[in-house]
């Protein structure tokens, strides 16, 4: 039996059928979806907005920090959809 690190709740992923695997996955991503904009890197991307709207000093500047990859950021960790931003 491979196991991807030694817990009994990824090894029991690893063995389950994919409609269980499914289950488990979007029962528990609902609640961690709404813990997002209140912890962790969701809420530290949405503390540092500033008061004209923008992350950075407009849309696309400076690179990194700006606006546009920090809506791509906040897309990739799933926020929720009634959040508006």
């Amino acid at each position: 039996m491979l196991s991807l690190s030694g817990s009994w709740k990824e090894t029991w992923l690893f063995n389950s059928k994919p409609g269980e695997i499914f289950w488990e996955r979007t029962g528990l991503r609902f609640d961690l979806q709404q813990r997002i904009p209140l912890e962790g890197w969701g809420k530290s991307f949405l503390d540092r907005r500033q008061a004209n709207g923008y992350w950075g000093k407009h849309f696309y500047s400076p690179k990194w920090i700006s606006t546009h990859y920090t809506l791509l950021d906040l897309k990739q960790l799933n926020l929720p959809e009634d959040i508006i931003i």
